[in-house]
């Protein structure tokens, strides 16, 4: 090609929750950084409104755009699993030479689902990109622990834990996650005691201590109050104003 332009990149829209049914959503147009898409029939259309001329330099543009994406998602009230799948690129020549067909080879990738679940939801919209957050390595992290404990392979507590202390760690302690996060003290003070609980189904081991219950609505509490720490990252990445959480955000425990 003389003048290679990348037209399209095409992916697929897959649910990881096989229960979770999009065949019914109304398309989806909007702005994504660069791109225009389309999600329509579980179909992403992203085209470029700059020029790339290679298509590893288009995908590599897209593809933190489409993690954002996909995190947000997870951290929504929905708590949706979705991927986008990559599946080919549409390459124009720009200037081509007279009688001369110029073929790109595109990329196809696929994936294999299954469905085991019985109870079905049946969406009318997708999830739409969420501007206000962004992703980075420390939100994969985090949210590879929340996926753990949501997959049943780890405690809710433990991944309390251990989300707060991740936190402590990159930011240097727990005065400096709330002035970054702009979550009070109090708020994370809670979690830290909750998340320390003794309880004997949910807790983390007792350590001879006497065991503590922990109510519904505080498992609740703890849940909720996780799950916004990790958007407060996000939103930081993205350079989003921030307001603070206060226990008032939450339900009295």
């Amino acid at each position: 090609m003389n003048d290679p332009h990348v037209e399209a990149l095409y992916y697929d829209f897959v649910s990881e929750i096989p229960s979770d049914k999009f065949d019914q959503a109304i398309p989806l147009n909007t702005l994504l950084g660069t791109f225009s898409v389309e999600l329509k029939n579980g179909k992403l259309m992203a085209q470029p409104k700059i020029h790339f001329s290679d298509e590893e330099d288009a995908k590599a543009a897209l593809k933190p755009l489409l993690r954002s994406w996909e995190s947000a998602a997870l951290l929504s009230e929905s708590r949706f699993r979705i991927r986008f799948i990559y599946r080919k690129a549409s390459v124009i020549d720009r200037n081509p030479t007279p009688g001369v067909v110029s073929l790109r080879a595109q990329s196809l990738s696929t994936v294999i689902t299954t469905d085991k679940a019985t109870l079905n939801r049946f969406m009318h919209e997708f999830p739409a990109p969420d501007p206000s957050f962004q992703a980075s390595p420390l939100t994969d992290d985090l949210l590879s622990l929340l996926r753990e404990y949501r997959d049943g392979h780890m405690r809710l507590t433990t991944m309390a834990n251990l989300v707060l202390g991740i936190l402590q760690n990159e930011f240097g302690n727990r005065k400096n996650v709330s002035e970054k996060l702009q979550v009070s003290r109090e708020v994370l003070n809670t979690l830290g005691t909750l998340s320390s609980s003794t309880d004997l189904k949910y807790g983390r081991k007792a350590r001879g201590l006497r065991p503590a219950s922990l109510t519904s609505i505080q498992l609740q509490w703890l849940d909720s109050a996780t799950v916004q720490l990790i958007y407060k990252v996000g939103e930081i990445n993205a350079g989003t104003p921030i307001t603070q959480i206060t226990m008032q955000d939450f339900p009295d425990i």
